[in-house]
């Protein structure tokens, strides 16, 4: 290749390489030198191998179509002012995550295409405001969880297609309020009932996931008024707080945080409180109890002694009836006379013992060449 050859050759790439990062950086959609086509209030920039959503969309835009291209990111206020848009397409991207309130603003939005992305999340308000929203489609991503308030808002939404992500069930309560009747998933050309194909029968499953009845490969949206059931109606809706029930039972297993009692599910702070009072109910039955059989031996004591006492005063009474008083009192009188000997011969007997165990110290005088001196002695 001769030099003037590779120079063009080199050039042609640069030009090639500008007008794909124009397009990619995207600076106008429907200008001159846009990257869409925009015909009165539609603005379409299918398959253009851009890289960021473009910018200069006019404000009175219906139909916004991003389809097929290479995106990756929609920022918070991507869509602010767009107030007119009824459908948006952003299907066939690389789009990873919906930032909250990306879609704030859009009041009108009937129909929006999230499909064959690589989203694995989406925020509990990420559709916060989509009052008038019909069709959400949101198959073929990488969606692990789905928080239960995530739809919240979409009080009229018919199709909201969750098919072919990796989550392996639901949580309680994400259809609760949402219309009956939704199909829960599509393909490009139809949607059905069911959610399906999914990944709940992962292991030996075979249960539908809260907020379904049915089977794990067939599972069917529960009734509006319900958070969970176990089929068809709202008559069939599970007790408040509880994960899975059935026809015959109230209740089989509660949320996490709930433990089942007298067929209920309540929580665990409650449970402990409830157990404790039962304890505290029970230790009072038992000392009232205690209490009372006390009670009940000491006055049968009582009454007893009492019975006794008037058997001897009774005994006593019959007895001096018969005879005189005067050798009673005869009889009292030597009784106290020798108590009284009693107690001075006691007291005799320990005075002698403290005496002799104990020395006596006295003092003498004595005469001596010097005088008259005392002398201390000692007598035992």
């Amino acid at each position: 290749m001769t030099p003037k050859g590779f120079a063009f050759g080199l050039l042609l790439l640069l030009l090639c390489v500008n007008y794909h990062v124009q397009m990619a950086q995207a600076a106008n959609a429907c200008d001159i030198g846009g990257v869409c086509t925009c015909s009165g209030t539609q603005v379409r920039c299918d398959d253009r191998s851009l890289t960021f959503i473009p910018s200069g969309i006019p404000n009175d835009t219906t139909i916004l179509s991003l389809n097929g291209n290479q995106i990756t990111n929609i920022s918070a206020h991507t869509f602010t002012g767009l107030t007119a848009l009824t459908f948006l397409h952003l299907g066939a991207n690389q789009i990873t995550s919906i930032p909250v309130g990306a879609f704030t603003g859009l009041t009108v939005l009937r129909a929006l295409f999230l499909s064959d992305n690589q989203i694995t999340s989406i925020p509990a308000d990420a559709f916060t405001g989509l009052t008038a929203l019909v069709s959400l489609y949101l198959y073929n991503n990488q969606i692990t969880s789905i928080p239960s308030a995530a739809f919240k808002d979409l009080s009229v939404v018919g199709v909201l297609a969750l098919n072919n992500n990796p989550f392996t069930t639901l949580p309680p309560g994400l259809f609760q309020g949402l219309p009956n009747g939704l199909w829960l998933s599509c393909d490009e050309y139809s949607c059905v009932g069911p959610l399906r194909p999914n990944n709940f029968a992962f292991g030996a499953n075979t249960a539908a996931p809260p907020s379904t009845y049915g089977s794990a490969s067939t599972p069917n949206q529960c009734d509006t008024a319900c958070a969970t059931c176990y089929g068809y109606g709202s008559s069939s809706c599970c007790e408040l707080n509880c994960l899975t029930c059935s026809s015959s039972d109230l209740c089989t297993q509660c949320y996490e945080g709930f433990v089942l009692m007298d067929g209920s599910c309540v929580s665990l702070a409650s449970a402990a409180s409830a157990s404790i009072a039962s304890i505290a109910s029970q230790a009072s039955a038992s000392a009232a109890s205690a209490s009372s059989v006390w009670l009940t031996s000491a006055a049968s004591v009582a009454s007893a002694a009492s019975a006794s006492a008037a058997s001897a005063a009774s005994a006593a009474s019959n007895e001096s009836s018969g005879a005189s008083s005067g050798p009673i009192i005869g009889g009292v009188i030597g009784g106290v006379f020798a108590l009284l000997l009693l107690v001075a011969l006691v007291v005799a007997l320990r005075r002698r013992r403290a005496l002799v165990s104990s020395p006596t110290t006295y003092a003498t005088l004595d005469e001596g060449p010097s005088g008259m001196s005392m002398t201390s002695k000692s007598q035992v």
